[in-house]
């Protein structure tokens, strides 16, 4: 596989931070050949390369940067560039955050199209997964094993009727765009209440989440098992942090941010291990 970055540099349109509740300004850039994925805070002039080093904890998403100041909800934009097989380029947001923009990766997918993909004859060593790998956290856990074939499946469970168990399962070889791009972010109306401190849900938390109630879910899903689709979405974009895609079978089952950093952390253990052993 051979190393990318954008062909054009692409703006998206503004939209309300989930955490600021203001209108922010983002951007996708080219980046060097070999740079990697940086974010950078343009209202602070700082940024950071994408990284487990550079996480920081945050609630319910992945966030990149110091103790003194972070860009929180990056999972969507780097599981887009994932698919994408972008290695280099500059994410720029003017807040704390990126926006959620619907909760789904489609409009970071769209404007990657737009952008276009301009290949270098550099080599993007992927990183294989040399034995199996695991982590396990309450009554989930994250299983990787060896295989030429990459892929990435997940194993959703909620005692809500409404959600049910749902599975999916991506290859590189699919369309992100038709199969996992549309899928929303989710959360049950009890999870909304308790994170806002109130019983009333605004409709503008419906605009950047499906919200599901005990009678009924807050939006129509585009693509069947759409929730266990989107979880995939954040396990790819959260495995991104490596900054390389990844040779393996992996399978979560009722996992989610940190259970996804951690495996990360795990898989990096265990090839530097392997690369140790082999020298």
């Amino acid at each position: 596989m051979k190393r990318a970055t954008l062909r054009n540099p692409v703006h998206l349109p503004p939209a309300l931070g989930t955490l600021s509740r203001r209108s922010l300004n983002v951007a996708l850039m080219p980046a060097e050949m070999g740079r990697g994925i940086w974010v950078r805070r343009a209202d602070l002039d700082v940024e950071w390369p994408v990284s487990l080093e550079h996480l920081v904890p945050a609630v319910h998403c992945t966030a990149i940067g110091s103790a003194d100041t972070s860009v929180s909800y990056v999972e969507h934009a780097l599981a887009a560039l994932c698919a994408a097989r972008i290695s280099d380029a500059l994410i720029v947001t003017d807040g704390p955050e990126l926006p959620l923009f619907d909760g789904s990766a489609l409009t970071w997918w769209e404007v990657l199209k737009t952008a276009g993909r301009a290949q270098s004859q550099e080599v993007w060593e992927p990183l294989v997964l040399p034995n199996a790998v695991y982590v396990v956290s309450g009554s989930g856990a994250i299983v990787g094993l060896p295989a030429e074939t990459p892929s990435v499946a997940y194993v959703l469970d909620y005692q809500e009727p409404l959600i049910g168990r749902q599975w999916a399962r991506f290859t590189p070889d699919a369309d992100f765009g038709d199969e996992l791009a549309p899928a929303r972010t989710f959360a049950t109306a009890d999870q909304v209440r308790e994170m806002l401190g109130q019983e009333e849900i605004p409709s503008e938390v419906e605009a950047l989440s499906v919200v599901i109630y005990d009678d009924h879910v807050s939006a129509a899903q585009p693509l069947p098992h759409a929730f266990a689709r989107h979880k995939l979405v954040d396990l790819i974009g959260d495995l991104f942090l490596c900054g390389r895609p990844i040779i393996g079978q992996i399978v979560a089952l009722r996992t989610g941010h940190g259970d996804n950093h951690a495996f990360l952390g795990e898989v990096l253990r265990a090839a530097s291990q392997s690369t140790r052993a082999d020298r």
